[in-house]
């Protein structure tokens, strides 16, 4: 490949790329994993820094930050140089602030969509909901009604109280009479 025509285009740091591609930055940090392991892979030269220049930098512990070449970015994800973030040098064209534009009315457009699709659900999940309460609303009067019965049939069915040890006054009376009766009959007989 010819690296001097690399040399000349646009790089993007990790953020740049992702803004650029409208993909996230784990995205091109995976992308960048892939081809930064094997120095003979054949996109290496479309990202900075060169396996040489990495290898200077990491044996002196150096910061540094990998820049993705805007080809590779749109061989990879299909960007093209309009969607390209503007450099410095570059300015905004009527173009590129119609292609923003149309974006934002596409976006705008989805967003309405998936607002209108989360608010049929709420009234369904609102539907279903007033359903639970009636269904639970009938099942507790049902309790409440069983309760009832069970409590009728258990006052039909209570066993009498046991008979209290306690005489009664009248048959103290009467026993007392009988054992009065019973002495005169063994007084006199």
């Amino acid at each position: 490949m010819n690296t001097t025509k690399f040399s000349q285009q646009n790089f993007f740091s990790v953020k740049d790329a992702a803004q650029n591609s409208r993909k996230s930055a784990s995205t091109i940090r995976r992308l960048l994993r892939s081809i930064v392991h094997n120095d003979s892979h054949p996109d290496r030269v479309l990202i900075k820094p060169s396996p040489k220049e990495f290898r200077i930098l990491k044996t002196k512990r150096a910061p540094f930050q990998w820049k993705l070449s805007e080809t590779l970015l749109r061989r990879t994800f299909g960007t093209t140089a309009d969607d390209a973030i503007p450099s410095t040098d570059r300015t905004a064209t009527p173009r590129e602030g119609s292609n923003v534009l149309s974006i934002l009315e596409k976006e705008l457009t989805v967003k309405e969509r998936n607002l209108q699709e989360i608010l049929q659900q709420l009234k369904v999940k609102d539907h279903q909901i007033a359903r639970q309460a009636d269904i639970i609303e009938a099942l507790n009067e049902r309790v409440r009604e069983g309760n009832i019965l069970i409590g009728t049939i258990q006052r039909q069915l209570a066993l009498p109280s046991p008979l209290s040890t306690k005489k009664h006054p009248h048959t103290r009376k009467k026993e007392a009479v009988r054992r009065r009766s019973g002495l005169l009959k063994w007084l006199l007989g």
